[in-house]
Protein backbone atom coordinates (compact mmCIF):
# COMPACT_ATOMS: atom_id res chain seq x y z
CA UNK A 1 0.00 0.00 0.00
CA UNK A 2 0.80 3.43 -0.59
CA UNK A 3 2.57 5.62 2.41
CA UNK A 4 2.25 8.90 3.15
CA UNK A 5 4.79 10.27 5.73
CA UNK A 6 3.93 13.16 8.24
CA UNK A 7 6.16 15.08 10.22
CA UNK A 8 5.77 18.00 12.20
CA UNK A 9 4.39 19.60 15.97
CA UNK A 10 1.63 18.52 17.75
CA UNK A 11 -0.73 20.13 15.08
CA UNK A 12 0.31 17.55 12.37
CA UNK A 13 -0.87 14.87 14.98
CA UNK A 14 -4.03 16.36 15.90
CA UNK A 15 -3.32 17.40 19.31
CA UNK A 16 -6.19 19.08 21.18
CA UNK A 17 -8.92 17.36 19.71
CA UNK A 18 -9.12 14.71 22.62
CA UNK A 19 -10.36 17.57 24.62
CA UNK A 20 -14.07 17.53 23.01
CA UNK A 21 -14.55 14.35 24.67
CA UNK A 22 -12.99 15.11 28.28
CA UNK A 23 -15.66 18.12 28.16
CA UNK A 24 -18.06 15.84 29.44
CA UNK A 25 -16.26 13.80 32.02
CA UNK A 26 -15.87 15.64 35.42
CA UNK A 27 -12.77 16.39 36.88
CA UNK A 28 -10.80 15.49 34.43
CA UNK A 29 -7.88 17.89 33.33
CA UNK A 30 -7.85 19.95 29.92
CA UNK A 31 -3.95 19.59 29.26
CA UNK A 32 -2.07 17.31 26.31
CA UNK A 33 -1.12 13.73 28.67
CA UNK A 34 -3.01 11.42 26.33
CA UNK A 35 -3.93 7.81 26.93
CA UNK A 36 -3.05 5.62 23.83
CA UNK A 37 -6.98 5.38 22.45
CA UNK A 38 -6.54 9.52 22.70
CA UNK A 39 -3.81 9.61 20.63
CA UNK A 40 -5.14 7.44 17.83
CA UNK A 41 -8.24 8.96 17.75
CA UNK A 42 -6.60 12.35 17.06
CA UNK A 43 -4.12 11.24 14.78
CA UNK A 44 -6.55 10.12 12.77
CA UNK A 45 -8.92 12.92 13.16
CA UNK A 46 -6.00 15.15 12.15
CA UNK A 47 -5.47 16.89 8.89
CA UNK A 48 -2.45 13.83 8.13
CA UNK A 49 -4.90 11.13 9.30
CA UNK A 50 -8.01 12.51 7.21
CA UNK A 51 -5.56 13.35 3.89
CA UNK A 52 -4.32 9.44 4.14
CA UNK A 53 -8.40 8.84 4.08
CA UNK A 54 -8.89 10.73 0.68
CA UNK A 55 -5.93 9.29 -0.83
CA UNK A 56 -6.34 5.71 0.01
CA UNK A 57 -3.07 6.24 1.25
CA UNK A 58 -1.99 4.16 4.52
CA UNK A 59 -0.38 6.98 7.34
CA UNK A 60 3.07 6.95 8.98
CA UNK A 61 3.96 9.20 11.48
CA UNK A 62 7.75 9.96 11.89
CA UNK A 63 8.11 10.25 15.59
CA UNK A 64 11.10 9.01 17.42
CA UNK A 65 10.45 10.35 20.85
CA UNK A 66 9.33 13.32 22.77
CA UNK A 67 12.42 15.02 23.07
CA UNK A 68 14.19 14.46 19.43
CA UNK A 69 15.29 17.23 17.15
CA UNK A 70 14.11 18.46 13.73
CA UNK A 71 17.21 17.13 12.48
CA UNK A 72 16.72 13.75 14.29
CA UNK A 73 13.26 13.54 12.20
CA UNK A 74 14.84 14.55 9.06
CA UNK A 75 18.00 12.33 9.36
CA UNK A 76 15.29 9.35 10.34
CA UNK A 77 13.11 10.41 7.77
CA UNK A 78 15.74 10.15 4.70
CA UNK A 79 17.42 7.04 6.69
CA UNK A 80 14.24 5.06 5.89
CA UNK A 81 13.46 6.61 2.25
CA UNK A 82 16.72 4.13 1.43
CA UNK A 83 14.76 1.08 2.26
CA UNK A 84 10.83 1.86 1.89
CA UNK A 85 9.90 1.98 -1.70
CA UNK A 86 5.78 2.29 -0.14
CA UNK A 87 6.24 6.14 0.78
CA UNK A 88 5.40 8.49 -2.32
CA UNK A 89 3.91 11.49 -0.06
CA UNK A 90 5.83 13.37 2.37
CA UNK A 91 3.83 16.35 4.52
CA UNK A 92 6.43 18.54 6.58
CA UNK A 93 4.54 21.02 9.31
CA UNK A 94 7.11 23.56 10.59
CA UNK A 95 6.49 25.72 13.33
CA UNK A 96 8.88 28.13 15.25
CA UNK A 97 12.43 28.18 14.67
CA UNK A 98 13.30 28.54 18.47
CA UNK A 99 12.15 24.81 18.89
CA UNK A 100 15.19 23.63 17.64
CA UNK A 101 17.27 26.83 19.17
CA UNK A 102 21.04 25.22 18.81
CA UNK A 103 22.42 23.90 15.16
CA UNK A 104 26.37 22.55 15.62
CA UNK A 105 28.06 20.06 13.12
CA UNK A 106 24.33 18.90 11.29
CA UNK A 107 22.39 18.00 14.28
CA UNK A 108 20.00 20.69 16.25
CA UNK A 109 19.74 20.94 19.78
CA UNK A 110 16.28 22.02 22.33
CA UNK A 111 16.16 24.24 25.02
CA UNK A 112 13.63 25.25 27.20
CA UNK A 113 12.17 28.57 27.14
CA UNK A 114 9.11 28.17 28.87
CA UNK A 115 10.87 30.00 32.15
CA UNK A 116 14.15 31.29 32.81
CA UNK A 117 14.44 28.51 35.44
CA UNK A 118 13.92 26.27 32.57
CA UNK A 119 16.39 27.78 30.22
CA UNK A 120 19.10 27.61 32.92
CA UNK A 121 18.24 23.80 33.76
CA UNK A 122 18.04 22.86 29.95
CA UNK A 123 21.23 24.31 28.87
CA UNK A 124 22.82 23.06 31.92
CA UNK A 125 21.99 19.76 31.17
CA UNK A 126 22.82 19.92 27.01
CA UNK A 127 26.39 21.45 27.76
CA UNK A 128 27.29 17.89 29.76
CA UNK A 129 30.62 16.51 27.98
CA UNK A 130 30.34 18.76 25.49
CA UNK A 131 33.66 20.31 24.29
CA UNK A 132 34.76 23.97 24.11
CA UNK A 133 33.75 25.28 21.04
CA UNK A 134 30.55 23.77 21.26
CA UNK A 135 29.73 25.75 24.51
CA UNK A 136 31.47 28.81 23.02
CA UNK A 137 28.94 28.90 19.79
CA UNK A 138 25.91 27.97 22.07
CA UNK A 139 26.51 30.75 24.40
CA UNK A 140 27.07 33.16 21.17
CA UNK A 141 23.45 32.19 19.48
CA UNK A 142 21.98 32.74 23.15
CA UNK A 143 23.77 35.97 23.24
CA UNK A 144 22.43 36.91 19.48
CA UNK A 145 19.13 36.00 20.26
CA UNK A 146 18.46 38.32 23.24
CA UNK A 147 20.51 41.39 22.25
CA UNK A 148 19.23 41.12 18.10
CA UNK A 149 16.90 38.42 17.72
CA UNK A 150 15.89 39.36 13.96
CA UNK A 151 19.75 38.68 13.11
CA UNK A 152 19.84 35.34 15.03
CA UNK A 153 15.74 34.24 12.70
CA UNK A 154 18.15 34.96 9.61
CA UNK A 155 20.88 33.39 10.50
CA UNK A 156 18.51 30.33 11.65
CA UNK A 157 16.68 29.84 8.70
CA UNK A 158 19.22 29.68 6.52
CA UNK A 159 20.93 26.47 8.84
CA UNK A 160 17.34 24.91 8.71
CA UNK A 161 16.77 25.66 5.03
CA UNK A 162 20.38 23.91 4.40
CA UNK A 163 18.34 21.09 5.81
CA UNK A 164 15.24 21.12 4.34
CA UNK A 165 16.83 21.56 1.11
CA UNK A 166 18.79 18.51 2.16
CA UNK A 167 15.28 16.36 2.06
CA UNK A 168 14.11 18.23 -0.79
CA UNK A 169 16.16 16.68 -3.11
CA UNK A 170 16.36 13.10 -1.79
CA UNK A 171 12.38 13.34 -2.25
CA UNK A 172 12.94 15.08 -5.93
CA UNK A 173 15.34 12.26 -6.54
CA UNK A 174 12.74 9.23 -5.77
CA UNK A 175 9.79 11.28 -7.30
CA UNK A 176 8.19 11.43 -4.10
CA UNK A 177 5.47 14.58 -3.91
CA UNK A 178 6.49 16.98 -1.18
CA UNK A 179 4.23 19.58 0.84
CA UNK A 180 5.24 22.19 3.67
CA UNK A 181 2.65 23.84 6.50
CA UNK A 182 3.90 26.62 7.68
CA UNK A 183 2.22 27.15 11.38
CA UNK A 184 4.03 30.74 12.49
CA UNK A 185 5.63 34.10 10.98
CA UNK A 186 8.68 33.24 12.18
CA UNK A 187 9.53 31.31 8.58
CA UNK A 188 8.17 34.39 6.71
CA UNK A 189 12.20 34.94 5.48
CA UNK A 190 11.74 30.92 3.79
CA UNK A 191 8.75 31.98 1.85
CA UNK A 192 10.61 32.67 -1.52
CA UNK A 193 12.66 29.23 -1.25
CA UNK A 194 9.20 27.70 -0.32
CA UNK A 195 7.08 29.47 -3.32
CA UNK A 196 10.21 28.80 -5.89
CA UNK A 197 10.49 24.91 -4.88
CA UNK A 198 6.61 25.05 -5.01
CA UNK A 199 6.32 23.79 -1.81
CA UNK A 200 4.17 25.40 0.57
CA UNK A 201 0.32 25.07 0.57
CA UNK A 202 -2.31 27.73 1.24
CA UNK A 203 -5.45 27.75 2.82
CA UNK A 204 -8.07 29.01 0.26
CA UNK A 205 -11.04 30.06 2.11
CA UNK A 206 -12.45 32.17 -0.78
CA UNK A 207 -11.44 33.91 -4.06
CA UNK A 208 -10.46 36.77 -1.23
CA UNK A 209 -9.17 35.14 1.37
CA UNK A 210 -5.86 33.33 1.64
CA UNK A 211 -3.97 31.81 4.00
CA UNK A 212 -0.02 30.95 4.37
CA UNK A 213 -0.06 30.41 8.13
CA UNK A 214 -1.99 28.04 10.24
CA UNK A 215 -1.60 30.36 13.31
CA UNK A 216 -3.87 32.77 11.25
CA UNK A 217 -6.29 30.90 9.70
CA UNK A 218 -7.13 29.28 12.50
CA UNK A 219 -7.32 32.51 14.65
CA UNK A 220 -8.57 34.51 12.11
CA UNK A 221 -11.52 32.21 11.38
CA UNK A 222 -12.00 31.21 14.93
CA UNK A 223 -11.36 27.38 14.47
CA UNK A 224 -9.52 26.78 17.54
CA UNK A 225 -9.97 24.05 20.02
CA UNK A 226 -10.53 27.00 22.71
CA UNK A 227 -13.52 28.52 19.88
CA UNK A 228 -15.47 25.37 20.84
CA UNK A 229 -14.92 24.13 24.31
CA UNK A 230 -15.83 26.83 27.10
CA UNK A 231 -13.32 27.51 29.46
CA UNK A 232 -10.57 26.01 27.41
CA UNK A 233 -7.81 27.81 26.37
CA UNK A 234 -6.03 25.22 23.72
CA UNK A 235 -5.37 27.23 21.04
CA UNK A 236 -5.01 23.88 18.54
CA UNK A 237 -7.11 23.86 15.22
CA UNK A 238 -10.37 21.73 15.69
CA UNK A 239 -11.92 19.38 13.50
CA UNK A 240 -13.11 21.75 11.12
CA UNK A 241 -9.71 23.25 10.90
CA UNK A 242 -8.14 20.00 9.85
CA UNK A 243 -10.74 18.75 7.58
CA UNK A 244 -9.83 22.45 5.27
CA UNK A 245 -6.28 21.87 5.85
CA UNK A 246 -6.84 18.28 4.40
CA UNK A 247 -8.81 19.45 1.55
CA UNK A 248 -6.42 22.23 0.77
CA UNK A 249 -3.68 19.84 1.00
CA UNK A 250 -5.74 16.78 -1.56
CA UNK A 251 -6.21 19.43 -3.61
CA UNK A 252 -2.52 21.26 -3.65
CA UNK A 253 -1.29 16.83 -4.20
CA UNK A 254 -3.89 16.35 -7.25
CA UNK A 255 -2.95 18.98 -9.23
CA UNK A 256 1.20 18.23 -9.25
CA UNK A 257 2.41 16.88 -11.87
CA UNK A 258 4.15 14.05 -10.11
CA UNK A 259 1.20 12.67 -8.63
CA UNK A 260 0.23 10.98 -11.65
CA UNK A 261 3.38 8.95 -11.72
CA UNK A 262 2.88 7.60 -8.40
Amino acid sequence: MKKLISIGTSASKGLGLHLYNRENITNTPYDFVTTDEEYYFNLNNSYSGLLSNQLGYSLEHIDIGYNCSFFDEIDALINKLNTDTTIKIVILQLSNLHRDFFIYQNKSYKLDFESYEGLLKSKEELIKDKDENFIKELNEDLELFLLNEAVWRSKQITKMLLKIEQLRVKLEQLNIVFKILVYFDDWKLAFDYFSRNRLICRIHINENTTYELLYDFVQKEKLRVMDDIPHCTDGHPNFQAHKIIANELYNNIKVNPLYTTI
